[in-house]
């Protein structure tokens, strides 16, 4: 019995040591993603404040759509990269940013409070941003799950004019309910 207690508590160890070191990886670590190149951003919204991102680029000169998600969590896992990788991969211009006040991006953490309508409308800055970039068509889209998900939600309301599709998962379905 005692083997089998020892043998869960490993298999806890290494589990939660995986899901660290994963998080820790620096988006300038060697990592094969093909043809695509990886670019540290920052995105400059109204009030003056930027928001740190990764821009995801397919080999050429484009034009592409551009592609993003918003959210707290790190930027900078393996997983994370290879995900915009194999997206820019298939002709699209990613964009993976965080929250104001998360991770490298500049001002105050305000929660989902930054991203809809009022003084602050990051989401649809950063839509914007995108869709004024030289490689893009202008044709925006969002992907994203549960804080990525929520952050479409308040992005939607504020109807951005390159915004052309969102995919949703895991998420409220809508605001007002």
């Amino acid at each position: 019995m005692r083997r089998s207690f020892q043998g869960v508590w490993v298999c806890r160890a290494v589990v939660c040591a995986l899901f660290f070191v994963g998080l820790d990886v620096s988006a300038a670590d060697k990592l094969d993603l093909g043809d695509v190149t990886e670019t540290h951003v920052m995105v400059p919204m109204r009030d003056g404040k930027r928001l740190s991102g990764y821009l995801y680029l397919p080999a050429g000169k484009g034009p592409w759509p551009g592609v993003f998600e918003q959210r707290y969590a790190s930027l900078k896992g393996r997983g994370t990269r290879q995900l915009a990788a194999q997206l820019a991969a298939e002709g699209y211009g990613v964009l993976h940013v965080n929250f104001r006040g998360a991770q490298e991006s500049e001002g105050t953490w305000v929660g989902y409070r930054a991203l809809a309508w009022g003084e602050l409308q990051d989401g649809y800055d950063t839509c914007e941003w995108l869709a004024r970039q030289k490689w893009c068509t202008g044709k925006i889209g969002t992907f994203g799950s549960s804080q990525g998900g929520f952050a479409q939600n308040f992005l939607a309301v504020t109807r951005p004019p390159h915004l052309t599709c969102q995919y949703m998962v895991d998420t409220g379905l809508s605001l007002f309910q």
